[in-house]
């Protein structure tokens, strides 16, 4: 009898101790959120390294399988290390490339485009009063061109130095940011070279502590994140690059102003479905119009809308290779909350993100369909049911 009075204010103690834990953790969340943000920021370097390791991992892969091809003892027994010292070699160029050539011509581009943005806004502004609407008056225009916006002395001049101890923050921070890139490029090759160990590690450790019927599921999910991220993510940055160079000759040919600036907003605006390429083509019209002539806007419009054509039939299905099945009306939805939740990440992983929660959705849907004996309608998209107990799905 004792022992169970004992056992049962064990219970209470056990209960009390759980609601005075939630309790001062709710009093004190900003002291969690502050240890979260600690820890993750500790983390960086290998947030930075997996995402390197991922991105690198396809071509890597593929660079293995050519050697595995070649029937070469040396080649096939070391196929891994020459693979991730290629790509690397390759990642390295490239980036080599981006800093020695691209930059410098897209830097050029910016600078000349904003030295000549007082021309663009008068001439801007001399065609809107030529409609006759409404007429902005010579000393508005004046104001607005020696306001602080076109300045670079009044921004400089702007430089607090009582400040100082703000300003060196922000270069300490930006050193950290430089040194966890850097750490995580070491990273990232070591997770590639011992990728095999740590997804052994990681199947042991869910064997151990997740049921197998959990196990499923979190192994169908993670495949479909895996796909999602190859179909739309990394797929869309390659066909933002080819966007970039297409449009680069385009532009070059037609022998328009600013032609990096313009090839770099047509190349980065596409990785937005929908709103982007729009975006970025009335943009492009728009300088041309100012800086060249109207004819030659309208032929920047007929140009960019082709290559949207070409990108949208031809390229984008060569890479896909397939569709991530989702409605217009959804991947507008979640671009229009991921932007506002999550800025420009939210507005980029927006549509694979709403395609993961939409296959979850709808496999919860005819799961509880399936127990209450209701039929489940043909256009629910769903590619197979979340698996009971006694299935077996390969993780």
């Amino acid at each position: 009898m004792w022992f169970q009075e004992f056992k049962k204010y064990i219970g209470l103690f056990l209960l009390g101790v759980a609601l005075i834990a939630v309790y001062k953790t709710f009093d004190n969340f900003g002291n969690v959120i502050g240890w979260i943000k600690n820890l993750l920021s500790l983390l960086t370097p290998f947030v930075i390294g997996f995402c390197i390791a991922y991105v690198l991992y396809i071509p890597c892969r593929k660079i293995e399988e050519l050697c595995q091809k070649t029937k070469v003892a040396f080649l096939i027994n070391r196929r891994r290390g020459i693979a991730v010292a290629s790509i690397y070699l390759i990642f390295l160029a490239a980036i080599a490339l981006l800093l020695v050539a691209i930059i410098p011509a897209f830097s050029k581009s910016v600078r000349e485009f904003w030295a000549q943005l007082p021309n663009l806004i008068r001439g801007a502004v001399q065609w809107f009063n030529g409609l006759g609407i409404y007429t902005i008056t010579e000393g508005t225009l004046q104001q607005l061109l020696s306001s602080k916006v076109f300045s670079i002395d009044s921004i400089l001049g702007g430089v607090n130095f009582d400040n100082m101890n703000k300003y060196a923050k922000s270069v300490v921070s930006f050193g950290t940011g430089v040194f966890n890139a850097f750490l995580g490029m070491i990273i990232s090759v070591y997770i590639l070279l011992d990728r095999q160990g740590l997804k052994q590690i990681f199947m042991r450790f869910t064997r151990t502590y997740v049921s197998e019927k959990h196990r499923r599921i979190l192994g169908r999910y993670g495949r479909k994140v895996n796909e999602f991220i190859n179909l739309y993510i990394y797929c869309q940055l390659v066909d933002a690059v080819i966007i970039f160079v297409l449009s680069f000759l385009a532009l070059t040919i037609m022998q328009v102003e600013y032609v990096p600036l313009l090839a770099f907003i047509v190349g980065a605006f596409n990785l937005i479905p929908y709103f982007g390429a729009i975006t970025a083509t009335i943009l492009a019209a728009v300088i041309t119009m100012f800086t060249k002539s109207f004819t030659s806007g309208l032929i920047v419009i007929a140009v960019l809308i082709v290559l949207q054509q070409i990108d949208a039939n031809f390229i984008q299905p060569k890479l896909l290779s397939g569709s991530l099945n989702i409605k217009p009306f959804w991947v507008i939805l979640g671009i229009l909350l991921g932007g506002g939740l999550f800025g420009i990440l939210g507005i980029f992983l927006a549509v694979p993100i709403f395609a993961l929660l939409r296959i979850i959705l709808l496999d919860i849907l005819e799961t509880w369909e399936k127990k209450k004996g209701l039929k489940t309608p043909p256009s629910s998209g769903t590619s197979e049911p979340i698996p009971d107990s006694g299935e077996n799905s390969d993780t």
